[in-house]
């Protein structure tokens, strides 16, 4: 993958020297190669830093121009089409330099003009500036798998691969979007249009944006959207074409000129994507995995079973307690905050595989498309007893809830059940609930924000035509996986100039999962991800625990807890969070009476962010 900036500027004020501040901050994203284009009235500059995957030679560096010179490009992008598109586009009589991706895409925009994104498979974030339309494009892929930010300020329109690259440019001040914080502290990210800064925006996946440069006009327009529910199918019917889905959609993914590897956990979506690797090349398969060496959580020892099963060259990667400069690196480095501790191990993982290969092949998507989180069995109990009781035992269950320590088995169904339907799944993901919140903000930032934003932005998902099940899937697919998990791996993977690939969101399988899928496919008798491990069974060992379920994240007794909560101590006041709560929670967490750390660990990954953007 690669690192993106584009820029207009009303002044003519596009400089080389501007290009390089913007690219150079991420030039991890692309350390093969760095390009530059300035068009002649100095208005229009775009930049690139290159990971070299697809045709190695210089003749494939970016920004890349059209053979007649008025179109460039400048991507972030992973075409698993682009052979067939080639051929298609040959026959209308196209010519082609290179065997890269970038030009097919280029030649697709030519002659198909913003159509085209219809016919592409991948993962992408790119932009476009046409001299013949006067305008520059932008688009991103369909579930949302490459970051793109940009910014309208003051007739100057900018694009980028990370919201540093336009911090970096000078042209827009830093101020903190207060909804983006209130946001943050409910749920670990920041979800949709939002960014953390004022008047810098992330374009949804699926979408397009078109930036006319005569009338200073921009146009977003979705070109994509996840299927409603069409018919429900026979479990059979529906295990065959998943499993030819599958197949088709790793074997498109081992396109590639460097050498790749497989992400290993030890989880079943990790393993089926393995197993198919192996199933379909001729080449030994290079597999990684994290272990916890020590942690009753490490999953070295599953991840060993599949991978002498499958034959693989297996490779364990030892964490211990000693990360804490991995861990102040990768909260500093991020462009927004994000709570998520498989950050940290992500990284971690992606720091030893960048020795052996340039690109992996991961398991993500299986969860969302196919139910497998464990908040979805603690919603359906407290959706089935929230039916059954009446309205003094919802209240005695809140009443409850309230008085169980954070972490405690049934605390959120407990929860959801005196919530009503509203609570019974989306109230109990969140990481601070409102009335947390409204004693976490300071008094004078709660009236600048609306303290049930959050919710009411994860609910008006909740109203598709699927049955519950579904519709929780469709919502972590639409929130999530997009704002949360997908960040989280982009970011973590590419501060290490590794690529990774998740067949399991091409967007085929989405479209399939949620026009055919029933609820009792993904979660059937209590058994999770139900389709799924019917597959699975074909290839993987008869011992394998397919009803296991672990999250991939930092096992308490890895936290570096002196550390950690030192370190909250030791940052400065600052205008949004109240320094007596968070006393209260560090004192709470010291004493070990309740298991806190998925709080304090949001609170210091914020305050990391602002002490770094804050300098």
């Amino acid at each position: 993958m690669c690192g993106i900036f584009g820029l207009y500027s009303k002044n003519k004020g596009v400089t080389l020297e501007l290009l390089k501040k913007s690219i150079n901050c991420v030039k991890y994203r692309g350390p093969d190669a760095e390009g530059f284009f300035i068009n002649k009235e100095q208005t229009v500059g775009l930049a690139h830093v290159r990971l070299s995957i697809i045709d190695l030679s210089t003749d494939a560096n970016q920004p890349m121009s059209s053979l007649d010179g008025s179109v460039h490009i400048v991507l972030n992008v992973e075409i698993n089409n682009y052979q067939v598109l080639k051929k298609e586009l040959e026959k209308k009589g196209y010519l082609f330099k290179t065997n890269s991706d970038t030009e097919v895409l280029i030649n697709s925009y030519l002659e198909w003009d913003e159509n085209f994104l219809e016919k592409i498979n991948g993962m992408f974030a790119f932009g476009i500036y046409d001299s013949r339309k006067n305008r520059i494009l932008i688009a991103r892929d369909r579930i949302g798998k490459k970051p793109l930010f940009y910014s309208y300020y003051k007739e100057n329109f900018l694009f980028a691969s990370e919201l540093k690259s336009i911090y970096y440019s000078d042209i827009i001040p830093v101020e903190i979007e207060p909804k983006a914080v209130n946001f943050y502290f409910s749920y670990g990210y920041i979800p949709g249009e939002l960014s953390i800064l004022k008047s810098i925006y992330k374009l949804k996946p699926a979408h397009f944006l078109i930036f006319d440069i005569t009338s200073k006009s921009i146009k977003i327009k979705n070109y994509w959207e996840v299927p409603e529910f069409r018919e429900k199918i026979k479990e059979e019917r529906a295990i065959e074409e998943l499993e030819s889905l599958i197949e088709d959609s790793v074997k498109i993914r081992l396109i590639s000129d460097v050498p790749l590897g497989s992400l290993l956990s030890g989880g079943i979506d990790s393993s089926l994507v393995t197993a198919f690797m192996t199933k379909i090349t001729d080449h030994e398969v290079m597999s990684f995995n994290v272990d916890f060496q020590g942690s009753s959580k490490s999953e070295a020892g599953y991840a060993k079973i599949v991978s002498s099963h499958l034959k693989t060259q297996h490779h364990n990667i030892v964490v211990s307690v000693d990360y804490q400069k991995e861990l102040e690196y990768v909260s500093g480095q991020i462009d927004e905050p994000i709570y998520d501790s498989s950050l940290l191990l992500t990284y971690i993982l992606s720091k030893y595989v960048k020795d052996y290969v340039k690109v992996v092949l991961s398991g993500d998507g299986g969860d969302e498309n196919f139910g497998g989180y464990i908040h979805y069995h603690s919603a359906l109990i407290a959706k089935k007893l929230g039916q059954l009781s009446p309205p003094p035992l919802k209240y005695l269950a809140g009443m409850i809830s309230q008085l169980l320590p954070e972490g405690f088995f049934g605390k959120n169904t407990l929860y959801g059940i005196a919530k009503g339907s509203d609570g019974w799944f989306l109230y109990p993901t969140q990481i601070f609930k409102e009335e947390e919140r409204k004693k976490l903000f300071k008094r004078d930032f709660l009236e600048e924000i609306n303290i049930k934003e959050p919710f009411n932005y994860r609910k008006r998902f909740m109203d598709r035509n699927y049955d519950f099940i579904s519709q929780m899937c469709f919502t972590d697919l639409k929130t999530m996986l997009v704002d949360d998990i997908l960040v989280k791996v982009d970011r973590a993977s590419m501060m290490n100039s590794i690529e990774v690939r998740c067949p399991l969101l091409d967007y085929r399988i989405v479209e399939f999962s949620f026009s055919y899928l029933s609820g009792n496919l993904r979660i059937k008798n209590g058994i999770k991800k139900y389709l799924l491990k019917q597959i699975a069974k074909k290839y993987l060992p008869p011992d394998f625990p397919f009803e296991r379920k672990q999250g991939f994240d930092i096992p308490k007794d890895l936290i570096p807890k002196n550390f950690i909560l030192e370190r909250i101590l030791s940052f400065d006041e600052n205008e949004f969070l109240e320094k007596s709560y968070i006393l209260k929670l560090v004192k709470g967490q010291k004493k070990e009476r309740r298991n806190l750390w998925t709080k304090i660990f949001a609170i210091y990954f914020f305050l990391r962010w602002m002490e770094t953007w804050r300098k």
